[in-house]
């Protein structure tokens, strides 16, 4: 694959040449099979408990995305089995239960000077030699272009540096001549493609289009291209099952645009996608709605929340209820997964990078983190190196680094196959490990200082085998607890078969804002002033993006944005307030500026902000505010931003501290 682009004379050159041949699909040449794993006949005995999955296909995919390994290979990363025995990765991933590999396909994943942008380097070239030794492991493939030179998702579609010029017409047949040539390559070197996913998390636009119907004329090309040189399913791929609207619309435009697929696939992640009855009713309703298949087309979750490259990670706080960040719960999370799929009627379920590990494990030594550095640099085996700068300045080329998945692998820090590996054979018909405790509920109360209040009944007691799970009473011990002064409190309590908790209660002085987490359907308290960008600030309804609850302020235009966002409220008492509130923000230009304020007998206090990524949540405080009772207090955020930045604000506070 050329590594400077391709020019646009060479592109409709190729198309001739392309339209001059009679291409019809073919299947590969598979190379002969090296490795054939087997599925259980029965329960086994195991580090883990898996409840088998009822009604689940021999011919259910259960697939592993592993576009990363030649360039973790290549950096020096080894695997071993659980006995700690080295091997290879194919064969640990076939033993256990893999028998699909999805690998993404970038156009040009590299600089003027030939340098990598990282995240695997993945070009067609390595598409091609991972799809060749999947099936030399009797693996399918599934081949995932992004058209994109580097990562594609909702958030940025970013077009192909030899197609940045075009219009769409000429996207129309680049993309034709593209996904030929890259599919037929694959095909010829002996991968086994059962399935082609033509763009990455679509929702909002493909290559640079951002009009849905300008992206699905794109689509119709890729599709034809596929059928043209292949017998694979044609699959289109979305994330975030929340917004059923957006994917609704989606189908229609699919089907007015005469795009002709056959799989529609969505990534699905528990701690970011909302809970397993929404992944099971979307994916009903899509197959219902279109008549196509569905499919999982990415998934995941962490067996621990420590990082092992000294790279941070990508989840390490917020998990999915019921799911804890240990073996068993990686390993519930990916069961449940998969049955969901299958009582939707779905076809399978991809593990998105479970081999991505750290090159080398790294607890804090420089010496270690500095040849980590080095590799994902010269091989491309973290998620971005500083070359990706020439591309994407304003994220990979700010924030490079290593794997942020470490903690989501199905191998451990060192390259050893976990238990949770496992998990895609004992489908069937589970596994019966050790009983082990895995959680036990501390809920947590806010209180008024003075006002009742009524401690839980219950705590939730989570085992490895959920079956023996369950809610215990519990009794608490309050002491000389005095709720009328403010503070945090943790009260201890013992549940009836005598395992301990505590409940975190926090009393505080009586709140002024109204609505402070923007939870109660009454909204009217809250003023917007907005002086350019348009409506460019709502109350958004998305628990991922909120700090409690679902609901949070926010803001977004494809304009420039100047806006106020704010409260007035009257003092019932005087005395020494603290303003408090939680923002969250990303794609912030350098002359943005964000301000929160309040107002009082003419007087104003301010605490300027700036907002640096998702879920980095900051506690934005104004200290000091002196009150007299009756007086009247205006306050909120004041906002200045370029085109697309975003953020949200939540959890308010105006009290006495």
């Amino acid at each position: 694959m050329c590594k400077r682009g391709i020019t646009f004379t060479a592109l409709l050159l190729g198309l001739c040449l392309l339209a001059s041949c009679s291409m019809t699909p073919k299947k590969a040449d598979i190379p002969e099979q090296i490795y054939q794993a087997s599925l259980p006949s029965q329960k086994e005995k195991a580090d883990i408990f898996v409840e088998p999955v009822e009604g689940i296909s021999e011919n259910f995919i259960r697939g592993a995305d592993v576009s990363s390994c030649l360039a973790l290979e290549e950096s020096g990363a080894l695997f071993y089995d659980a006995e700690g025995q080295q091997e290879d990765l194919f064969r640990l991933l076939a033993d256990g239960g893999i028998n699909w590999i999805r690998v993404r396909v970038w156009n040009d994943p590299y600089d003027a000077d030939g340098n990598g942008y990282g995240g695997g380097n993945c070009d067609t070239e390595k598409a091609a030699r991972i799809g060749r030794k999947a099936a030399e492991y009797g693996m399918k493939l599934l081949v995932d272009f992004h058209y994109s030179d580097f990562w594609a998702d909702p958030s940025k579609q970013m077009t192909p540096k030899a197609w940045a010029k075009m219009d769409l017409e000429e996207k129309k047949k680049a993309i034709r001549v593209f996904t030929e040539k890259s599919l037929s390559e694959i095909l010829e070197a002996g991968a086994d493609v059962g399935m082609v996913q033509i763009g990455n998390e679509i929702n909002n636009g493909m290559a640079g289009e951002q009009v849905k119907k300008e992206a699905a004329a794109l689509l119709k090309e890729a599709a034809e291209a596929v059928r043209k040189v292949s017998d694979a399913r044609v699959a289109v791929h979305f994330t975030d099952i929340t917004e059923t609207d957006k994917l609704s619309r989606w189908t229609e435009i699919l089907q007015e645009c005469g795009v002709d697929y056959d799989v529609f696939g969505i990534s699905y992640y528990p701690y970011w996608h909302g809970g397993m009855d929404g992944l099971e009713k979307t994916l009903y309703d899509l197959r219902k709605k279109t008549g196509k298949e569905v499919c999982v087309l990415e998934t995941a979750y962490p067996w621990t929340l420590e990082d092992g490259d000294g790279s941070g990670n990508s989840v390490s706080a917020k998990l999915a209820d019921g799911y804890p960040a240990t073996l068993q719960g990686q390993a519930d999370a990916i069961r449940d997964v998969c049955d969901r799929v299958v009582r939707a009627g779905g076809i399978g379920v991809f593990y998105w990078e479970p081999a991505w590990i750290p090159v080398h494990h790294y607890q804090g030594e420089a010496d270690i983190l500095a040849e980590n550095q080095k590799a994902w640099e010269t091989y491309g085996s973290g998620w971005a190196s500083s070359y990706a700068a020439a591309y994407d300045p304003d994220d990979a080329g700010r924030y490079y680094g290593g794997s942020s998945w470490d903690n989501q692998a199905l191998f451990d820090f060192d390259g050893k196959a976990l238990p949770s590996l496992n998990v895609w054979k004992w489908l069937y018909h589970g596994a019966e490990g050790t009983l082990v405790l895995q959680y036990i509920e501390e809920p947590s109360m806010e209180i008024t200082a003075g006002a009742p209040y009524t401690l839980p009944e219950k705590v939730l007691i989570q085992y490895s085998d959920r079956t023996k799970s369950g809610y215990q009473a519990v009794t608490w011990d309050t002491g000389s607890l005095n709720t009328t002064i403010p503070g945090s409190y943790d009260i201890p309590g013992q549940t009836t078969e005598g395992l301990e908790t505590v409940c975190h209660l926090t009393v505080s002085n009586v709140n002024l804002v109204r609505n402070p987490s923007l939870e109660e359907d009454d909204s009217s308290m809250w003023k917007f002033d907005f002086r350019s960008g348009g409506t460019c600030a709502d109350i958004q309804d998305k628990s991922d993006d909120a700090y409690e609850g679902s609901r949070a302020l926010h803001f977004w235009s494809e304009s420039d944005m100047d806006f106020t966002i704010s409260q007035t409220v009257t003092a019932a008492e005087g005395g020494i307030y603290t303003l408090s509130f939680y923002a969250q923000g990303g794609d912030i230009g350098e002359d943005d500026s964000f301000e929160g304020f309040v107002e009082v007998n003419g007087e104003e206090k301010l605490a300027p902000f700036t907002l640096t990524g998702w879920q980095l949540w900051q506690n934005v405080r104004i200290n000091g505010i002196k009150l007299n009772a009756g007086d009247r207090v205006t306050f909120g955020i004041r906002a200045r931003a370029q085109a697309k930045a975003w953020g949200t604000f939540d959890c308010f506070s105006l009290s006495i501290r």
